[in-house]
């Protein structure tokens, strides 16, 4: 999961749906609409810091990197993020503002994971960590719909990473040319076509209906 988003266009190609068994989408920005600048500025406003620096001392942050991979728990976590912002915050005010991010469920888009169900097998593969995805497993009933649910922090690696995505396809039994990724960070599409992957750049959720259509698995 990113801390900020950046402009996507998607995957425009035709192919035939029996040549498809899987798609596997993202989490956030994709299925659940977020934005981390409610948390930076809700640290900000404890801190004093400007919220671009909160962001960036985040983002600079190896303890991010290494909460989503689930190298470390959510208490050292806290403890290196207090660290970076200079400031002392309780872990259960810390625990809500690190989830205040997600709003909600993206409608449209989920609605397409029954119908595609019907027709291939539908994942997930999420960069993430064990604080926000315990709130969404709790708060959001679209996991419950997905058969596959891959979390950066329970599989020990990240997108953009190869690896990522090679151990999503050998858990889903698919080749990688008949699945497809959908995500709304360039990076992670082109490393998801760089393994052989057909590629949805989810820029909203036109787009990715758009794209889905494109490739027959959606009318």
């Amino acid at each position: 999961m990113r801390l900020e988003r950046s402009n996507v266009h998607r995957y425009s190609g035709r192919m035939s749906v029996h040549q498809i068994r899987a798609v596997v989408f993202d989490l956030g920005g994709v299925l659940i609409d977020f934005d981390f600048n409610r948390a930076n500025q809700r640290i900000a406003a404890m801190t004093g810091l400007h919220p671009d620096d909160v962001r960036r001392r985040l983002l600079s942050c190896q303890a991010f990197l290494d909460f989503e991979c689930g190298r470390i728990s959510e208490h050292e976590f806290h403890g290196c993020v207090e660290k970076v912002i200079e400031c002392r915050i309780p872990f259960a005010e810390f625990h809500d503002i690190w989830n205040c991010i997600f709003s909600a469920e993206i409608a449209s888009t989920v609605a397409l994971i029954g119908p595609l169900r019907e027709r291939v097998k539908v994942g997930l593969l999420s960069n993430t960590n064990k604080l926000h995805f315990d709130f969404l497993k709790q708060r959001f009933t679209v996991l419950k719909n997905l058969d596959h649910v891959f979390a950066s922090h329970e599989i020990g690696c990240r997108k953009p990473e190869a690896k990522a995505y090679e151990y999503v396809l050998a858990q889903m039994k698919v080749r990688a040319p008949e699945s497809v990724f959908v995500d709304d960070l360039m990076e992670n599409v082109a490393a998801a076509r760089h393994v052989g992957m057909h590629g949805v750049h989810a820029t909203d959720p036109e787009s990715v209906a758009a794209g889905l259509r494109d490739l027959g698995l959606i009318r």
